[in-house]
């Protein structure tokens, strides 16, 4: 085919691609009944912005019988067809505030940085200790450091200073 014949047909094509993470917002809303399933939720919810999708929220608690019971709750994920978030909804006549979803930090367990999960990382495995490359299999000895802040503790603790700095 003749490439100029081709950069002619692309050109005259009329096609965009819509780019959904640059065009939609999420947004949390709470105390809907748990009982009302997504797509109930999906159907009857009045907002100035069109809803794409809805997600509801749960908890899984251990019962003392060692069983796991998941829980819905009152919170669901909603994402909406605009850059913009409204500042509530309606769903059957009760209105909801609209507040922005934050999502929760991810951190990998592969080498124990933020913003990744270990399937995405290309780096050496270290250990949640001591931040070095070493066999995992055997216990660690060494001090606690956490390689990315210097700090005397675990990779995984929740008051590490870029942890709470990344969250914040």
């Amino acid at each position: 085919m003749n490439p100029m014949k081709l950069g002619k047909v692309i050109f005259n094509s009329n096609f965009t691609h819509k780019d959904d993470i640059m065009n939609h917002k999420m947004g949390v809303i709470r105390g809907v009944e748990p009982d009302l399933p997504e797509n109930e939720i999906l159907n009857v919810t009045k907002s100035p912005v069109c809803v794409k999708s809805v997600r509801r929220i749960s908890k899984i608690f251990s019962e003392e019988n060692n069983q796991a019971r998941k829980v819905t709750l009152g919170t669901c994920i909603l994402t909406f067809d605009s850059q913009l978030l409204p500042e509530s909804i309606t769903i059957y006549g009760s209105r909801c505030k609209v507040d922005p979803y934050v999502p929760p930090l991810r951190q990998c367990r592969k080498c124990y940085r933020f913003n990744h999960f270990q399937d995405q990382c290309r780096s050496k495995q270290r250990c949640e200790i001591c931040g070095l490359t070493h066999d995992e299999k055997s216990p660690c000895n060494n001090s606690m450091k956490y390689a990315n802040c210097s700090g005397n503790h675990k990779a995984s603790d929740k008051t590490c200073p870029e942890y709470v700095r990344l969250i914040s």
